[in-house]
C-alpha cells in the first residue's frame, strides 16, 4: 500500500529510484515526466532538469496553462504524437508513472518504437530513454527488452509492495 502513517514523503508514491537514476547516469536532456510526479521532480532535479509539467502548473484562470495541461493529455492520449512533441521540445527521455491510467497509451506506443529504448523500471515509474548515439552507454549498460521478462530486473522484490503493484508494472509494458 502508498498509504503509510507517519511525517514525511511516502517513498512509494513518488520516483526515488528513477530520480537517483537520471542522476547516476547523468542523463542529459529535456524531460517529459507524469503529471503527479512533477512537484517531486522539481524538488529532486532542479535546476540541473526542468520538468515538461508539475502540478502547480494548472492554474484555471491562465490560458497558457489550461493549454499545457491539455497539450500533455492529448501527448499521452495519441492525439498528439509522442514523436511531434519530442521533436518539437526536444524530448530526450520519458518518466513515467506506469500505475497512472492517463500514460498507459503513451508508454505502450513508446514501448514498440524502436527510437526509445526502456532502461529503468520499478515498483511506480519508467524511463524511455532516445535511442542515439549520445545514449548508447547508457542503453547498452541498462536497456531493459520488453517481452523477455527474464532480462528484467526483479526490482518488485521489495515485500512492501502488493503482487498487483509488480503485476500493473508488468502489464503496463505489454
Amino acid at each position: 500500500s502508498t498509504h503509510r502513517f507517519g511525517v514525511g514523503k511516502a517513498e512509494l508514491n513518488y520516483p526515488e529510484g528513477a530520480v537517483d537514476f537520471i542522476k547516476n547516469n547523468k542523463i542529459s536532456g529535456n524531460m517529459f515526466n507524469t503529471y503527479s510526479f512533477g512537484g517531486y521532480l522539481n524538488f529532486a532535479l532542479y535546476p540541473e532538469y526542468k520538468t515538461f509539467i508539475h502540478g502547480a502548473a494548472l492554474e484555471f484562470e491562465n490560458t497558457d496553462s489550461v493549454w499545457l495541461y491539455k497539450y500533455y493529455l492529448q501527448v499521452n492520449t495519441g492525439e498528439i504524437s509522442y514523436k511531434e512533441a519530442s521533436g518539437k521540445y526536444n524530448i530526450n527521455f520519458f518518466l513515467l508513472n506506469h500505475t497512472n491510467s492517463t500514460a498507459e497509451n503513451l508508454i505502450v506506443k513508446i514501448s514498440h518504437d524502436p527510437d526509445w529504448k526502456l532502461v529503468y523500471l520499478d515498483h511506480n515509474a519508467l524511463i524511455f530513454l532516445k535511442n542515439d548515439e549520445i545514449n548508447s552507454k547508457i542503453i547498452d549498460k541498462y536497456g531493459i527488452e520488453i517481452g523477455i521478462t527474464d532480462k528484467i530486473p526483479d526490482l518488485f522484490s521489495d515485500k512492501n509492495l502488493a503482487p498487483y503493484d509488480r503485476a500493473f508494472a508488468y502489464n503496463a509494458l505489454g
